[in-house]
């Protein structure tokens, strides 16, 4: 038989089983937006932008061919790498023209070039078939090397451009950009590489 009491008792348990419920299903829904938001924010901080005078950090990437390339390949050469935009972004072509045009007077005094794009190589192949261009677009689909060197990620809204220059030596020695790969910015790179004189150049 169920008292009064008892039937008080069961009333409020059920009327306390859906609350306790929502709230630890909101609970959980919390503890996982965190840790997305961990995620995309530790990303983003898992390391400062690298700075001039240190040692560029090694990466693997596939070429618009496929073809693995490694940036310590290029050690004893002086370099030029940067870092664009999405292949379809309505600047990316005025850009490479802009690096091709650099790199064609550069090329045979020593200084390379490597492009780090967002696109997969499919992508990277039909942009470098269709402007002819004479250096590799490495693939960072992931944005894994944008994040090794601390550049932003694609989560922040804008990639952003950067261009840099490595000494022969594999060290830092001038880094440019942040908005677009201007006239100004990819000359500044080719002339920097060219002029710098001492250790790595």
């Amino acid at each position: 038989m169920i008292t009064p009491v008892k039937s008080i008792k069961l009333f409020k348990t059920k009327m306390l089983l859906p609350i306790l419920a929502c709230v630890l299903t909101s609970g959980v829904a919390l503890i996982g937006q965190e840790s997305v938001a961990q995620k995309l924010t530790g990303a983003v901080q898992a390391r400062k932008m690298v700075k001039t005078g240190e040692a560029a950090p090694d990466f693997t990437l596939n070429d618009e061919n496929g073809k693995p390339v490694k940036l310590d390949d290029f050690k004893g050469k002086k370099l030029v790498v940067f870092f664009y935009d999405s292949d379809n972004a309505a600047t990316t072509s005025d850009e490479h023209k802009r690096i091709q045009s650099n790199y064609k007077k550069y090329k045979l005094k020593n200084v390379d070039v490597l492009c780090i794009g967002p696109d997969p190589v499919a992508s990277h192949k039909a942009m470098n078939t269709q402007l002819a261009l004479d250096y590799h677009l490495l693939a960072d689909k992931d944005d894994k090397i944008r994040l090794l060197y601390g550049l932003p990620p694609a989560v922040s809204g804008s990639r952003g451009r950067y261009g840099m220059v490595i000494d022969k030596n594999g060290t830092i020695r001038k880094i440019a950009g942040g908005k677009d790969l201007s006239d100004s910015v990819v000359s500044d790179m080719f002339d920097y590489a060219m002029s710098t004189q001492g250790s790595g150049f």
